[in-house]
């Protein structure tokens, strides 16, 4: 079963748990290498990793220097299927994509 649900920043405690602490923790064991690699599963027409590469952006400093690939897969057809611009409408942005200052 798939949903295909997909808007940004969808459900604000997991991305607060990125910001807060996944990526703290993955600088720091990564501060070496300077690269970190992210697969956003489920990612149906991208949402969700636009929403995570904005909110990485947001670290700023934090992230100066890295490398940050960001992998997004889907197992539904339909929306592999439909075209995807290499920008995403305006219109579809949410009042939680708007309210953020990039």
């Amino acid at each position: 079963m798939t949903t295909n649900e997909t808007f940004f920043f969808r459900d604000k405690i997991p991305f607060d748990h990125v910001r807060d602490t996944i990526m703290p923790a993955l600088i720091a064991a990564r501060a070496r290498e300077k690269r970190i690699r992210i697969w956003c599963t489920a990612a149906a027409t991208g949402q969700e990793p636009y929403s995570l590469a904005m909110l990485l952006k947001g670290m700023g400093q934090a992230l100066a220097g890295f490398r940050i690939d960001i992998l997004a897969t889907d197992i539904s057809l339909p929306v592999l299927e439909r075209p995807r611009p290499a920008s995403t409408a305006s219109s579809r942005c949410n009042a939680a994509c708007r309210s953020r200052n990039w």
